[in-house]
């Protein structure tokens, strides 16, 4: 099952369909009890090999689970949302200095107009 076409799973509970769901938080294993009394995790030997996504929505935190075969693919789109991030802060990172120069700029071009300004009154 192709990662943007996931269908519900545990509980109602989606996964993200895209990338951009995936803003905070990561896939964990975990270990699990399975609820069967005469199972050997009820006396504390848990199964293991579980993975969880957790991630933040309208901030709660939300688990959500990940079949083992989609494992990798889940994590691989959490790296291309992360370098994306981090794409998008290099952006804003060299366009927050552009306009710091474009202002600098402006000041001096501002300075040198009230300057010339003066120049002219005192010579009228």
């Amino acid at each position: 099952m192709r990662f943007e076409t996931r269908m519900k799973i545990n509980d109602q509970k989606l996964l993200p369909k895209i990338a951009a769901g995936l803003i905070n938080g990561g896939i964990y294993a975990q270990n699990v009890r399975c609820g069967k009394p005469s199972c050997r995790c009820a006396k504390g030997e848990l199964h293991r090999g579980y993975f969880y996504l957790f991630r933040r929505v309208k901030g709660k935190l939300v688990k959500t689970y990940v079949p083992k075969a989609e494992v990798i693919e889940v994590m691989q789109a959490f790296e291309a949302a992360r370098d994306d991030r981090k794409a998008l802060r290099k952006i804003n990172d060299a366009a927050t200095q552009t306009l710091r120069v474009m202002r600098a700029e402006l000041k001096a071009q501002e300075g040198m107009i009230k300057l010339s300004g003066m120049s002219h009154q005192s010579n009228g």
